[in-house]
């Protein structure tokens, strides 16, 4: 199927030549494990064929230090020339004044006391108290970076990170050749690259659950509380920057729990069981905690998310469910960004399907390459049916199970066509680990050499594909195309805060004109409390003119910016 998708041209960034060449490794494929172990001209053999197995080894902390290394070094290498642009997305301006705001030791910030609706930001609260509408994880990770003066660096540290883990994670269940493939192709794949440098909560929700995954894994092993805790205070992590995500999966890993605590409870050990639950409970009651101070002090509920509270008022054709357009039109109120809000497409289930269909795809594409995690998908399957594969495999598969499940019945298929699933990219390449462990280990009737070969080389191809261009045979890889476009949105907003703010005079407080690129242009985004030399606001004449917004703000030079057209004149000029 997905050599089909690609040959026929249906995946425009999966290369046409990278098709070719795993197409024909998949012809000789055969060829070579026959020659090799000598079937040409002669019937099979009536040796017994040994089932290949999946065996644990010690970890190596220099295997898995050298996979975060290069995890971090291609992240930030990728990064390092536009480190300087203003962010692309509008989420990443909402995850900046969030970061902003908690540099001021402080949750929200006081609304503008005049006209504060012309200072509406895209996934920015506005309701008396400014705050972005996404939990308080991401802003941290920020946080962290602003303070050393570079906001992505959190973000490449959590690559990095995760890096580590999937090496640690995979050597856990299989071995040190699926450490490495695993830890390797995280490092090096086109997602970790474009997420990695994007200011959205992906990098810090995959870090974190990288944390809860890995040691999740030890304890059903050594049952020690500190391995409960460390995984518990993973999940805690990443509940508060995609509680979503981080419940899809969650959802196999709880189930294992509970019935090894179920288990433990009729065995008669109390006293470890009431250990056992102390762990995983205090970093998850911590990380509610903070969520409940966090929900409070901006929505005056502890029990209102953030999230559900900007969707009501601003964008209530968002809403999570089916007949999502439907059921919004019906609590349309005075404030919904009526722009943004329209963009939202109608859920049915036959569009929950395809978008589930496009998610897995994209999933496949960013992550590594559609073919090689096709097959993944299927001989992982069949070797945790057909062999001694150790069982917590079961709960890798079911947290991708989990993962597209709770975001089966949204509307939106996701940046690049799945970034609501982003966070199975790292599972999918754990489980990439165990095909390839299986195959290095193999010797099941001589074919484990060339068969190890072949996969190898695919899995080598798929990567060159993905991130290198070969001239006069490709174009730039994917990966390059990608971040093309998000730097094309991320100049445009630099050369026009570089213009308006080079053209006027400070104090000044720019009105921006709307345009039809307002959907994807956030040309007005300030940082908290609105004290910059330049500030930035919504011309809306249907509730200020220019000249009672001038009076309402004597002390700035008032313009009126309309950036199609590139032009910008004073409106009035301040006090001095």
């Amino acid at each position: 199927m997905p050599l089909a998708v690609g040959l026929f041209d249906l995946i425009p960034e999966w290369d046409f030549w990278i098709i070719f060449v795993e197409l024909v490794l998949w012809l000789v494929a055969p060829v070579l494990v026959m020659a090799w172990s000598g079937d040409i001209g002669r019937g099979a053999s009536d040796e017994p064929a040994r089932e290949p197995g999946l065996r644990r080894h010690v970890t190596s902390p220099w295997l898995a230090l050298l996979c975060a290394v290069i995890a971090f070094t291609m992240v930030s290498w990728s990064g390092w020339r536009d480190r300087h642009l203003p962010p692309a997305y509008h989420d990443e301006y909402s995850y900046l004044f969030q970061a902003e705001t908690f540099r001021g030791l402080r949750w929200s910030v006081p609304s503008p006391e005049r006209y504060p609706e012309l200072f509406n930001q895209m996934h920015v609260l506005n309701e008396g108290r400014m705050a972005s509408r996404y939990l308080p994880g991401t802003g941290a990770v920020i946080l962290a970076g602003l303070i050393a003066g570079l906001p992505q660096l959190g973000h490449w540290c959590c690559m990095a990170l995760a890096a580590l883990l999937a090496y640690a994670t995979a050597n856990e269940l299989a071995g040190r050749v699926a450490g490495s493939t695993a830890g390797l192709t995280f490092a090096m794949a086109p997602a970790t690259i474009l997420f990695g440098n994007l200011l959205l909560a992906h990098a810090p929700t995959l870090a974190a659950l990288a944390v809860f995954v890995f040691f999740t894994m030890r304890w059903l092993r050594t049952s020690r509380a500190m391995d409960a805790m460390l995984a518990s205070f993973g999940l805690a992590a990443a509940i508060l920057c995609r509680p979503a995500t981080a419940f899809g999966c969650a959802i196999p890993f709880a189930l294992a729990v509970a019935w090894v605590l179920f288990k433990s409870a009729r065995a008669g050990r109390p006293r470890w069981l009431g250990l056992a639950v102390l762990a995983w409970s205090i970093p998850l009651l911590t990380g509610f905690s903070i969520l409940y101070a966090y929900n409070r002090d901006i929505t005056g509920s502890g029990w209102t998310m953030t999230y559900q509270y900007y969707t009501d008022i601003y964008t209530p054709r968002h809403v999570y469910g089916f007949d999502n357009v439907v059921r919004g039109e019906q609590h349309l109120g005075p404030k919904v960004n009526d722009v943004y809000d329209r963009w939202a497409v109608n859920l049915t289930p036959p569009l929950a399907i395809e978008n589930t269909v496009t998610r897995l795809l994209g999933s496949w594409l960013w992550t590594w390459d559609p073919l090689v995690l096709f097959m993944t998908a299927i001989v992982a399957s069949i070797l945790l049916v057909t062999t001694n594969a150790d069982w917590r495999w079961w709960l890798i598969l079911g947290a991708i199970a989990g993962l597209h499940g709770v975001h089966f019945a949204y509307w939106y298929t996701g940046i690049f066509g799945w970034h609501y699933v982003y966070e199975t990219s790292w599972l999918w390449l754990l489980l990439l680990g165990m095909v390839t462990q299986v195959l290095a280990v193999s010797r099941n009737r001589g074919r484990g050499v060339p068969v190890t070969l072949v996969w190898m080389a695919i899995i080598v191809v798929a990567g060159i594909g993905a991130t290198c261009a070969i001239p006069s045979v490709s174009d730039l890889p994917r990966t390059w195309r990608a971040w093309e476009s998000v730097r094309y949105a991320r100049q445009r907003h630099a050369d026009f805060f570089a213009w308006t703010r080079g053209s006027v005079r400070p104090p000044a407080l720019v009105l921006v004109r709307p345009t039809d690129e307002e959907l994807y242009m956030s040309y007005v985004a300030n940082r908290p409390g609105l004290e910059d030399p330049v500030i930035f606001a919504h011309q809306q004449p249907n509730v200020a003119t220019p000249e009672e917004v001038a009076r309402a703000f004597p002390n700035r030079n008032v313009y009126v910016c309309d950036p199609a057209a590139r032009t910008l004149r004073m409106v009035a000029e301040g006090a001095r």
